[in-house]
């Protein structure tokens, strides 16, 4: 028996003078820049930050970056100062997309776990970084939000509680074009957003299958629009699609699946307010039938007035009912 060890040694060293990429995953470089007193929480993360990486570019088709830095503040407070007008108020993470950098407010998650889903979040902005600047700045904040928040499984800011259902069912959903370079400084206009964009990535992921994004994000590489991406890979434009979604969020099985306090509110306030009327129209229908029945009975004069009241508006609930029957 002879041994295959110096054969595989020089295929190795072989493919390494000829070019040909070894059997071996590159790994990211990456820096922790933590406040003090968040040492320990830094070292949690550590595990999961390469785990979260690895994943990100398998779902998005992107390769590795090799290097990032992530900071680790207390607050929005420390955050804001940090960044200046970069980050929002409402913003518990940033991801510098140019400089590879991922800066995360640990108080505001209130939570290792809660703290995990949120960098789960921004690892996806990273990653998107290797598109390079001109492709990134041509998704829509929209569509990268949405990818972040399908990978991260949760919406960001969510707990805000706006409902999709009951803004489309009452005509106050905003549009996705509103979302297409930012979503503005306040609250509950970003998570209008960030919801919307949330409900269209995972319609598309739902339909099309979890390769969807990567496809999407090949095409966007290659120069086309997210408009001609979605034409190419779905038949359906962007519009289409949005039409779609709405149409699927204002139905009642969204609507009741939501059930939220301003939806629970409007079908009382309808309920409350429809009632005095329908018991308005059924008297005004009763007295109507009542006076056909009457000069139908008419040469019965003698018998009405031997029936008792009781059997006297049984039979005139009879006849009614065999007129609502046949249709008169």
């Amino acid at each position: 028996m002879t041994s295959s060890c110096p054969s595989l040694l020089t295929s190795l060293f072989a493919g390494a003078f000829l070019g040909v990429p070894l059997l071996q995953e590159p790994e990211v470089e990456i820096l922790w820049v933590a406040e003090a007193g968040l040492e320990d929480v830094a070292l949690g993360l550590k595990k999961d930050t390469e785990n979260f990486l690895d994943e990100a570019c398998l779902w998005l088709g992107l390769p590795l970056p090799t290097k990032c830095r992530i900071h680790l503040v207390a607050s929005r407070e420390n955050l804001a100062k940090a960044l200046g007008n970069e980050a929002p108020t409402w913003a518990a993470a940033v991801t510098r997309v140019g400089a590879d950098e991922i800066w995360l407010a640990t108080e505001v998650a209130g939570g290792i776990n809660r703290l995990r889903v949120t960098l789960r979040h921004e690892v996806v902005h990273l990653v998107m970084g290797a598109l390079g600047e001109e492709v990134h700045r041509r998704l829509p904040a929209w569509f990268r939000e949405g990818c972040a928040e399908q990978f991260a499984g949760d919406v960001y800011l969510g707990g805000l509680g706006v409902s999709l259902p009951w803004r489309s069912f009452t005509g106050g959903l905003s549009p996705l074009s509103d979302f297409r370079d930012g979503f503005g400084r306040e609250a509950d206009h970003a998570a209008e957003g960030y919801s919307l964009g949330y409900a269209m990535v995972e319609r598309l992921v739902r339909i099309y299958g979890e390769d969807v994004v990567a496809k999407i994000l090949s095409r966007i590489a290659g120069g086309d629009t997210l408009d001609q991406a979605l034409l190419a890979l779905t038949g359906l434009s962007v519009v289409t699609h949005e039409q779609a979604l709405r149409a699927d969020l204002a139905s009642i099985p969204s609507l009741a699946g939501e059930a939220g306090p301003g939806f629970l509110t409007f079908i009382f306030l309808v309920l409350g307010l429809c009632s005095p009327l329908l018991f308005w129209l059924r008297a005004k229908k009763r007295k109507r039938f009542e006076k056909a029945w009457a000069a139908e009975i008419s040469p019965e004069r003698g018998k009405e007035s031997e029936m008792a009241e009781e059997e006297l508006g049984d039979a005139l609930d009879a006849w009614i009912q065999r007129e609502e029957d046949e249709g008169r």
